[in-house]
This record gives structure tokens, C-alpha cells and sequence, in this order.
């Protein structure tokens, strides 16, 4: 019984994290962020050859609490505003849902919001300015690392993982059933260069803005104290 314990407290500390009034704001926000850039850049929020700008809010669940459950819905809503059917609706909901989930998991395994508050190419404090070893601004040891063992190389490396979840949960999901929804007689092909297509819009996205937007907000500010999705 007491081996199990961390794990359910752990739990609880997440459920009670996404049921907070903070966490439920943020998601909502989030989620209303989604939506609006889905549809104002709608020509290119749809189809086989798609930049959904939308798509970088994907890298705050790295780093912001209410973020999974808020993009998760803001996708689930944009898709019924695009009229694409019930297959995107559903299909794409849950590729978010998983890319999600997935990102999350791995920024916790990779200690992301710790790492992101101290991202540094000198030695900086959380806020960005420069500060000496011991004052209040300077990391500490167990803030500025990730798991023991980690090099800064093999974190590094795990930041640019962050958006390999989204590119390919959205590429083998989505990129799968938009040749269904568009095309007539599709073909084997047409699947691969779909998902190849979808694939890559996420990944110009991701890389371009979502994960810029998470490390410009994880340099400015600190990460969350017991840190929970």
C-alpha cells in the first residue's frame, strides 16, 4: 500500500490542478485563442495542404496548467465551426487530444518548465537578466536541471522533441482521413503524401512559432511550484 501512495497523491495533485479556478480560466482561454486563430486564418486551417497557425498553442501544454484540456476543446470547437464533417471532428479532436497529452508527459519526463525558466546562453536569471551565483535570481542546482544524468545537449534535444507528438499525431490521424473527405477515388499515394503534408504544416508551424512562444514564455516566468496538468 505505501509503494502506491506517491502515485495516487501525484494523481490527485493533477486532478485538483485542472479542477483549480486558475487552470479552468487558462484552458478557457486557451481555447477561445484556438478557435479565433482556426478561423482567421481559415484557407489555410483546413485541407491537405494546411498551416493551421492555431497549431502552435500545441507547444503550451509544455508549460502552462489547463493547457491540454484547452486546446483539446478549442480544436473539438474549431472543427465543428469548419464544416468538414463528423470524421474531423472527431479525428481531429483526438489527434490533439493525444499529441496533448503526449507533449505533456514528455515535458514532465524532461522537466520543461524548470528548464525553459532557466534557458540561458550565458548564466541568467528566470527573468533574463544576468545574475551572479547565490544571489536570488540565480538558479538553483535542482531548478536549472533536468533529470539527473541529463546533458545540456540531451536537453537541448529535448526541447526540440516537444513538437514531434503534435507532427505526428496530426500527420498519421489527420493526414489518414482528409484523402476520404477530399477526393473522389483515393489512392495509396494520395494517403502517404496527405499525411506527409499534414505532417510537415505542423512541423513548419511547431518549430516556427509554437516553440519560440514556449520558450519566450518559459525564460518570463517561473515554473509553477508542484508543477501538475
Amino acid at each position: 500500500m505505501s509503494k502506491n501512495r506517491p502515485r495516487l497523491r501525484s494523481r490527485d495533485n493533477a486532478a485538483a490542478s485542472l479542477l483549480n479556478v486558475p487552470s479552468l480560466a487558462r484552458a478557457g482561454i486557451i481555447a477561445a485563442l484556438y478557435v479565433v486563430l482556426t478561423l482567421a486564418f481559415l484557407p489555410v486551417s483546413f485541407g491537405i495542404v494546411q498551416f493551421r497557425i492555431s497549431e502552435a498553442l500545441m507547444m503550451l501544454t509544455a508549460l502552462v496548467p489547463g493547457a491540454v484540456p484547452g486546446v483539446t476543446i478549442g480544436c473539438f470547437l474549431a472543427n465543428i465551426l469548419g464544416q468538414q464533417g463528423i470524421v474531423d471532428i472527431i479525428g481531429g479532436t483526438l489527434a490533439t487530444a493525444i499529441a496533448a497529452l503526449a507533449t505533456a508527459r514528455l515535458s514532465n519526463h524532461i522537466a520543461a518548465p524548470r528548464l525553459l525558466a532557466t534557458l540561458q546562453f550565458g548564466q541568467l536569471g528566470p527573468l533574463g537578466r544576468t545574475s551572479a551565483p547565490g544571489s536570488p535570481n540565480s538558479p538553483s542546482p535542482s531548478s536549472a536541471t533536468s533529470p539527473p544524468g541529463a546533458s545540456r545537449a540531451a536537453r537541448a534535444l529535448g526541447l526540440l522533441a516537444l513538437p514531434l507528438p503534435t507532427i505526428l499525431a496530426n500527420g498519421l490521424i489527420v493526414g489518414s482521413y482528409l484523402p476520404l473527405l477530399l477526393l473522389d477515388n483515393p489512392t495509396v499515394p494520395a494517403w502517404l503524401a496527405s499525411m506527409g503534408s499534414v505532417a510537415l504544416g505542423e512541423a513548419l508551424v511547431l518549430y516556427a512559432l509554437g516553440l519560440p512562444l514556449t520558450v519566450l514564455l518559459g525564460r518570463l516566468n517561473k515554473p509553477h511550484a508542484g508543477y501538475a496538468r
